[in-house]
């Protein structure tokens, strides 16, 4: 195994041969490949078009803001791998990454079938329209503003789900989302059985008007200014509870809410039996003028005239 230390100037990467050059970097070539056993920061590096198949970095590689249209076969990458700002179009068959894959604001149309990502997957900003089918994610899917209008039955996201500014409007049965999923202004009118969300449910501005009975919901929901009408008797919340400005007229009997529960500016005219709510009730610019007698409520209740 050769052993390689150049001091070049700032970013500065080139390949011949067998010779290799890194900014104060030490790289290990053998028969196999190329061994970074750090990070190895590109970004910015404009006469980066191409690098030697088979290279592995053990930390994060970035190549974000590059010219690069293409990565080369057997590339391993141990931590994040960054592509943001790219031309690139698609991604080999055989990339390993560990990390988080951010490909936000490139070129990329299409990923393989099949696909893993251990870390977070950032598409934001991307031409792709459509997701492969067998993908699963071990943190973040980032979608935003995409022109993906749907999302495969089979979809594995253990950390977050944000679809915010795509144009989505139905999403597959059986859906589970570790993290938080944002749905913000989006224009879906109903949301599937069996939705389980680990964190928070962001549907602000959103044209639903009921949620499933079976829905489960780890940490907050945020249905304001919703066009929400319906909730599930017996609803519980982990956290805070915002219906502001949606059209709401009732909530359910044993509502229970592990946070603050907002009603501001909507026409509910009574409370529920049962309701409990851990910390604040809000109730500014409602009609309540009587609180039933089995409210439980941890913190202050605002706006309430009574």
């Amino acid at each position: 195994m050769n052993i390689y230390k150049y001091h070049t100037d700032p970013k500065h990467l080139l390949y011949y041969d067998r010779t290799v050059q890194f900014d104060d970097q030490i790289a290990f070539e053998s028969d196999v490949g190329l061994f970074v056993p750090g990070d190895l920061n590109l970004t910015g590096y404009r006469s980066l078009t191409q690098l030697p198949d088979n290279l592995k970095v053990d930390g994060e590689l970035n190549l974000s803001n590059t010219p690069l249209t293409q990565l080369p076969n057997g590339l391993k990458v141990g931590g994040d791998l960054s592509l943001h700002n790219t031309p690139i179009t698609e991604i080999p068959d055989d990339l390993e990454v560990r990390g988080e894959l951010n490909l936000s604001y490139t070129s990329i149309t299409q990923l393989p079938d099949d696909l893993e990502v251990r870390g977070g997957l950032n598409l934001r900003g991307t031409k792709i329209t459509q997701l492969p089918n067998g993908l699963k994610v071990g943190g973040e899917l980032s979608l935003g503003f995409t022109s993906i209008t749907q999302l495969p039955d089979d979809l594995e996201v253990r950390g977050g789900l944000n679809l915010r500014g795509t144009k989505i409007t139905q999403l597959p049965n059986r859906l589970k989302v570790s993290g938080d999923l944002d749905i913000v202004q989006l224009n879906i009118t109903e949301l599937p059985y069996g939705l389980e969300v680990g964190g928070n449910l962001y549907a602000m501005d959103t044209r639903i008007t009921e949620l499933p009975d079976d829905i489960l919901i780890g940490d907050s929901l945020d249905l304001s200014l919703s066009d929400i009408t319906e909730l599930p008797i017996g609803l519980k919340v982990g956290g805070d509870f915002n219906l502001s400005g949606a059209q709401i007229t009732e909530l359910p009997d044993g509502l229970e809410v592990g946070g603050h529960l907002w009603l501001d500016d909507t026409e509910v005219t009574q409370l529920p039996k049962g309701l409990r709510v851990r910390d604040d009730l809000s109730l500014v610019g409602t009609k309540i003028t009587q609180l039933p007698d089995d409210l439980e409520v941890g913190g202050e209740i605002k706006g309430f005239d009574g």
